[in-house]
């Protein structure tokens, strides 16, 4: 698993393999999950991350969130 956060865009994507995408899931405004052909998770895209997570310090403000995306 790695992560690339994006300051132009506020993104972090969540590789959580080495798999291709074929497939892209909106879970909610912010948060879509790519899916490979076999229907697994191969990553997560968060939008707007900064208001969830400071990204120099990695403490969350919403720890909930993100256990619950990475479970």
């Amino acid at each position: 698993m790695n992560f690339k956060y994006d300051p132009e865009t506020d993104s972090l994507y969540i590789h959580l393999n080495r798999s291709r995408s074929v497939k892209t899931i909106r879970v909610s405004a912010h948060i879509q999950i790519d899916l490979g052909k076999d229907g697994t998770p191969v990553g997560i895209n968060l939008e707007n991350v900064s208001d969830y997570i400071d990204m120099y310090s990695g403490k969350s403000e919403q720890p909930d969130v993100l256990d619950l995306i990475l479970r």
